[in-house]
């Protein structure tokens, strides 16, 4: 009975815990994506430069600050900053681990992608 219990532990206790523990986390993930889209396509946009290096130290600034690792996002643009009227989009994809055992880390996992769309003012001065 004891040998039974161990393995119980092991193969689906611990599996369980270390999921619902992930699991925690990923809204927090989601939100953070979201605010670090919305401040790059918004950076940028926004910018006398429009230079997407901003935008993109912007979006991982946002991620830093809610406690994430920078190795954990990608930035990523489409369209002309500079384009009057146009549409400028920020797509920022983040690492969402599947299962976080306590001591041991991250194990398996994808990512997620979030963006934010930007239309280019009309008549607010750009470079």
């Amino acid at each position: 009975m004891a040998i039974e219990f161990l393995l119980c532990l092991a193969l689906i206790i611990f599996p369980v815990i270390g999921l619902s523990a992930a699991a925690l986390n990923w809204p927090g993930r989601l939100n953070a994506a979201s605010g670090a889209a919305y401040e790059a396509a918004h950076s940028v946009v926004h910018s006398p430069a429009a230079e997407p290096e901003d935008g993109r130290a912007r979006a991982v600034e946002v991620w830093t600050n809610h406690g994430y690792d920078t190795g954990d996002i990608e930035v990523a643009f489409e369209g002309d900053p500079t384009s009057r009227g146009g549409i400028y989009r920020a797509t920022v994809t983040v690492v969402l681990p599947a299962i976080v055992i306590p001591g041991v880390g991250r194990i398996a996992g994808g990512s997620v992608s979030r963006s934010h769309s930007e239309r280019v003012p009309d008549f607010e001065s750009v470079s």
